[in-house]
């Protein structure tokens, strides 16, 4: 009998672009994962200095576009989060 409960990792990037993407959640597929929060990649990472709010349009709406592509893999749901990454708060202090 397979065991129905959920298996959510609750904090995952991806990055299809440079690094794992689709690949990556279908590898956690196959081992019984059936849930993603995906958690946007920092805003650098992805090529963009945000300085303003709208700055991160780019970056969340690439997240909202894998998240989407990551739901068509599971047997469940990936949904994204969304907000500035704690590591451009550091480099604004830092700064």
């Amino acid at each position: 009998m397979i065991d129905e409960t959920p298996v959510l990792d609750d904090h995952l990037h991806l990055d299809p672009d440079s690094h794992r993407g689709i690949d990556a959640v279908r590898d956690f597929a196959r081992v019984g994962g059936t849930h993603l929060l995906v958690v946007n990649k920092p805003s650098w990472h992805l090529g963009v200095e945000a300085e303003t709010g709208e700055d991160f349009r780019e970056v969340f709406e690439r997240t909202v576009e894998i998240v989407d592509e990551a739901s068509n893999e599971l047997a469940g749901r990936a949904w994204p989060v969304l907000g500035v990454h704690p590591g451009l708060v550091s480099r604004l202090v830092d700064d």
